[in-house]
């Protein structure tokens, strides 16, 4: 049986500019190795659900929510957000407004030295990660200075 990751559990959420609610008693589990998919048309929530999970809100709007979401088995309601990326990431569909380093390298080094990889690990698995995405020729490239579609890739 699989291992719960995410679960979403009669979740609501108001930003505080607003009166209405943009999610209202969501509910729903995703397994370990479950690929997921968050569909809707404009202005359905979708970003706010995905801030929501990533612990981005509603930690730190000030909007009013209620319900629960626990990311492999901790309640943000106690955690406060912190920790879910660990298991939790967001690609945001402008890479433009997720991407800040000098360089591809450093770009893709961020995340991992973030999580306390030493740094001889992060330089190995920064190398991988190049390799499988066949971006070794960008290494030194600015992330400004590449294609839309290389900046997804990294």
């Amino acid at each position: 049986m699989s291992k719960p990751i995410i679960e979403v559990k009669d979740y609501s959420y108001r930003y505080a500019s607003t009166e209405e609610l943009v999610l209202k008693n969501i509910t729903f589990t995703v397994n370990e190795g479950d690929f997921v998919g968050v569909v809707g048309c404009n202005r359905a929530g979708k970003s706010t659900l995905c801030k929501s999970i990533v612990g981005i809100l509603p930690f730190v709007s000030g909007g009013d929510w209620s319900g629960e979401i626990v990311i492999d088995g901790k309640s943000l309601n106690d955690t406060k957000g912190n920790g879910t990326t660990d298991v939790v990431g967001i690609v945001f569909q402008d890479p433009d407004k997720q991407l800040f380093s000098a360089s591809v390298e450093q770009e893709i080094s961020f995340g991992i030295l973030n999580l306390g990889v030493a740094k001889e690990q992060a330089r190995t698995e920064v190398e991988q990660v190049m390799e499988e995405l066949e971006i070794v020729p960008f290494r030194k490239r600015p992330v400004h200075a590449l294609s839309g579609g290389q900046k997804k890739q990294v």
